[in-house]
């Protein structure tokens, strides 16, 4: 009997260590399905933002203004600012020219 002892008790123990082993790995499987849904969590959280700074990028692409644009707008703003000193300066010159014709 002996013989049957020892087999049983070996058997038990070995039961034992794969119930351990199984609760083991059940943990292991567990946490690495919980960091896979982390992890999916994350990557939705990444695309959401990198679709919002697309847009973003978009609307500033849309609304930019390009040296050469700022350029021709210079030119303009100085060119209108030439005319209205020309015209001042006309309108001064005969302003003084009617003030001198009156005096004397």
């Amino acid at each position: 009997m002996t013989g049957d002892q020892d087999a049983a008790l070996a058997l038990s123990e070995f039961r034992r260590e794969v119930g351990v082993s199984l609760a083991e790995l059940r943990g292991d499987v567990r946490l690495v399905l919980q960091r896979g849904e982390q992890s999916e969590r994350r990557l939705d959280d990444l695309a959401r933002q990198v679709a919002k700074l697309d847009e973003r990028v978009d609307l500033v692409e849309r609304d930019q203004v390009t040296k050469p644009q700022l350029d021709e707008r210079s030119r303009r703003t100085i060119a209108i600012l030439a005319l209205i000193v020309t015209i001042a300066a006309a309108l001064a010159s005969t302003a003084a020219t009617v003030i001198i014709a009156i005096v004397n």
